[in-house]
């Protein structure tokens, strides 16, 4: 391989880690709009639990807190869609589930990557992604010393097994199980333990 020639590659994560650490970095912070826009506003606006009083007046909370998020304001104690300003976990698996809310970085890797249509030079595991990104750099003919330590850092730092079960500990059996069927490919294709017996 050289930069003049096509090295395809294929990186593999776990489902339900990706999933939370795409929640963790891009949605639940509120700092980006890109996915604010996208996902943080429609989940709250839908989904967010209102005391019955203020049912009435959802639309308008949900304006006014856009306007915080997207003007970095100070959140409004008295409104309910500024406490948390980002979705919650919740929120957002149902946008997704029910509304069917997208993007690369939660879409299944069986559709996002196509596996099958296409022919992988490499598929990286991030299980071991540090001595695969070291053969690339080597087959690639490139300097180690050089490009061998850089990485991709997420706000969350990782998304370790035991933070990513906390977050599915807050869903409903209904989420698991559409969370689940939804990776089913990926799991299967990849051979990743997606069992969610343990939450139900």
């Amino acid at each position: 391989y050289s930069f003049f020639s096509p090295c395809f590659l294929y990186h593999l994560a776990r489902p339900y880690e990706r999933l939370v650490s795409a929640f963790r970095d891009k949605v639940e912070p509120a700092n980006k709009m890109q996915f604010y826009n996208k996902i943080g506003s429609f989940a709250k606006r839908n989904y967010r639990i209102l005391p019955n009083e203020l049912e009435n007046e959802r639309e308008e909370l949900s304006r006014l807190s856009d306007m915080v998020v997207h003007q970095k304001l100070p959140s409004d104690p008295n409104n309910p869609l500024d406490n948390p300003r980002g979705p919650t976990f919740v929120e957002f698996i149902k946008a997704v589930l029910i509304d069917g809310v997208m993007d690369q970085h939660w879409q299944s890797m069986e559709k996002y990557c196509a596996p099958c249509a296409m022919d992988y030079d490499v598929v990286v595991d991030f299980r071991t992604i540090t001595r695969d990104n070291l053969y690339i750099i080597k087959e690639m003919g490139m300097d180690v010393e050089r490009w061998g330590g850089h990485s991709n850092p997420t706000r969350s730092g990782g998304t370790k097994e035991a933070q990513w079960k906390g977050y599915f500990k807050q869903l409903e059996g209904w989420m698991l199980e559409g969370i689940q069927s939804f990776y089913a490919v990926d799991c299967e294709l990849f051979e990743f333990d997606c069992e969610i017996g343990e939450f139900l």
